[in-house]
Formats: C-alpha cells, sequence, structure tokens
C-alpha cells in the first residue's frame, strides 16, 4: 500500500495579512477626583438631611409643649374639682359624726398667750388618727398653730387624702417626737391623743405609737383624748383601775360619741359627747 503523502500547510500566495498587535483593554472605571466629588456629595447631603430632621424634630416638640401648657389649665381645673369634692365629702362626715354633740364652748383667741395656741396632735395609723388629723385641720382654721406627730403612716386612701389637705395648709410633721418631756411642756400649750380608738392595741401599732404613748404620760401641759383614752378598752372592756392599762396616758378632756359607755374611775376632766 502505498504511503500517503503529507501535505504541507503553506502560507497562502501572498503570505498572511498584518497581525495587529493592539491590546483591546477594560474601559476604566470613576477616577480618583470622581470618588472625591462623590464623597463630597454623599456628606453634604447627608448633613442636610439630618438638619432638616432637626428642624422637624423641634417643630413637633414645640407643639407638644403648646398643646401641654393649654392642657394646663383644664389639669388644674380638674385637680381642683377633685379637692372639692373630697372636702365636701369630708364635711358630710364631720357633720354626720358631730351632728350628737350638744353644745361647744370656744374661747377667743386673742385672750391667749402665744403657747396657748399652739397644739401637738399625736395620730395613729388606725381610725383615731384620721380624727386626729381632722382635729388639726380645724384647729389651723381657727388660727390655732397646729402641729401634727404622725410616726406610723396609714395606706388608707382617707388617711393619704387627710394627709394631703394638712400639708397643703402648711401644718408642719414633726419627723420624731423629743423623748425630754420638758420641751413639749415648753413648746405646746396643749396635746391631742389620737393614737388608739376603740379595740385597738398598742401592741398592733408598732413601736413608735407605743413609745409615743409612754411620752405622753409623763407630760404636764393638758391633754385632750379622742373618741377614747388612747390602750383604754373600748366597748365591752372591763375596767378597774387606770393601772390596768400601763402604756394609756390619762386625759384631762376627753372627745366621745356617747354611744361609748365609759367607766374612767379617774378621769376628772369633763367629757364632750
Amino acid at each position: 500500500m502505498a504511503a500517503l503523502k503529507v501535505k504541507q500547510d503553506m502560507p497562502p500566495p501572498g503570505g498572511y495579512g498584518p497581525i495587529d498587535y493592539k491590546r483591546n483593554l477594560p474601559r476604566r472605571g470613576l477616577s480618583g477626583y470622581s470618588m472625591l466629588a462623590i464623597g463630597i456629595g454623599t456628606l453634604i447631603y447627608g448633613h442636610w438631611s439630618i438638619m432638616k430632621w432637626n428642624r422637624e424634630r423641634r417643630r413637633l416638640q414645640i407643639e407638644d409643649f403648646e398643646a401641654r401648657i393649654a392642657l394646663l389649665p383644664l389639669l388644674q381645673a380638674e385637680t381642683d374639682r377633685r379637692t372639692l369634692q373630697m372636702l365636701r365629702e369630708n364635711l358630710e362626715e364631720e357633720a354626720i359624726i358631730m351632728k350628737d354633740v350638744p353644745d361647744w364652748k370656744a374661747f377667743p383667741l386673742p385672750a391667749l398667750s402665744r403657747k396657748q395656741r399652739t397644739v401637738l396632735v399625736v395620730c395613729g395609723p388606725e381610725q383615731n388618727g384620721a380624727v386626729g388629723l381632722v382635729c388639726a385641720r380645724h384647729l389651723r382654721v381657727f388660727e390655732y398653730e397646729s402641729t401634727i406627730f404622725y410616726p406610723t403612716r396609714s395606706l388608707d386612701l382617707l388617711h393619704r387624702d387627710l394627709t394631703t389637705q394638712c400639708e397643703k395648709m402648711d401644718i408642719p410633721f414633726l419627723s420624731y417626737l423629743p423623748t425630754e418631756v420638758q420641751l413639749i411642756n415648753e413648746a405646746y400649750g396643749l396635746v391631742v391623743d389620737a393614737v388608739l380608738g376603740p379595740g385597738v392595741e398598742p401592741g398592733e401599732v408598732g413601736g413608735p405609737c407605743t413609745r409615743a404613748l409612754a411620752t405622753l404620760k409623763l407630760l404636764s401641759i393638758p391633754l385632750v383624748s379622742l373618741d377614747i383614752p388612747s390602750g383604754m378598752p373600748g366597748r365591752g372592756g372591763h375596767i378597774g383601775a387606770w393601772g390596768a392599762w400601763v402604756e394609756a396616758p390619762v386625759p384631762q378632756l376627753l372627745v366621745a360619741p356617747a354611744c361609748l359607755n365609759l367607766n374612767l374611775p379617774s378621769l376628772d376632766g369633763p367629757t364632750l359627747g
């Protein structure tokens, strides 16, 4: 078998055409100056957006303040309405309580010395303490210089309302009761005992009230007890002598409802009720 002839690939007649050595490079991106300009423009736009947002926020804040200022008279009127309603309810309750009191004797205030005008009202956390707060409020209305010692404050709504009323009337509250009896005798002309009420034992109101009762026993100035002398048994209680309740101070005047049947063997002062 004859060998095949190898055909050599020869250049075409006239040779190959010219070869183009030009490189097709990709398109260039943004230049450095362009990037700098874009960055500066972005910063300026962001700063302008923040200033615009701040102006809008200040405008909304001003509108909110103006709305609150416009509502202040309405809110104050509502607060005054609630205060007047509370005072009216208290006056109605006091009218019901005091309707059974037959008569009162009033002493003209100018006839009293300045020391006789100062009254210390000692209040407890029970119902009798609320009566003491009302007593202090009425004394201030009649231009007496009343001071309240309220060591154990009650969370009851009535007690809180009466405390708020006394604070708004600028009646001072003592943070502690001096243990030196002579200081109390020199500073006040009268002490009102409103610590305990009927059926309340000294141990139920805590240590501050118990210590206050021990101090009241040693006073030489007049002592007025409201409803019942603190520490004395109430209805149905058997009393033999004042020594039966060690912590009970002996009052010179007792303001008690007529419904309480009390037997006070050592009480020489008058009883209102």
